[in-house]
């Protein structure tokens, strides 16, 4: 073999490397992301049961008085719980950030004095 023959072999090999390392990385990472996906998916499954049975929002360390006080019922309160879950979920799979983001409606959500009112304890829920 000749000197650019075997240039072009190690030129071929270093690719192919680089494609199958490439290839794995891409691999877990969508991996990870699936996980996720179906964790996040589960926990916000839950948080909807906490609209049919509010009591359980004790578990959360959530006193559910304060909010009635500010003229919203537990199916609200829950229901807020499920959206700002929801949305908050969305930006962790999109961000990968463990961080709680609020987006565009969520943000219109809370120029709702109520929303803002009870937004002590929905932050515990995100």
């Amino acid at each position: 073999m000749d000197e650019p023959e075997i240039r072009v072999l190690l030129a071929t090999l270093i690719v192919s490397v680089l494609s199958v390392l490439f290839s794995a990385y891409q691999w877990f990472r969508l991996r990870r992301l699936e996980l996720l996906s179906i964790s996040l998916g589960k926990v916000n499954e839950v948080e909807q049961m906490l609209v049919s049975l509010p009591q359980a929002f004790r578990f959360h360390g959530i006193n559910l008085q304060p909010v009635r006080d500010k003229g919203i019922t537990d199916e609200e309160f829950g229901y807020l719980v499920a959206s700002f879950s929801a949305g908050s979920t969305y930006h962790r799979l999109k961000t990968r950030r463990g961080k709680t983001i609020l987006g565009d409606y969520r943000l219109r959500m809370l120029q709702v004095e109520q929303v803002r009112d009870v937004w002590p304890e929905l932050r515990k829920m995100l």
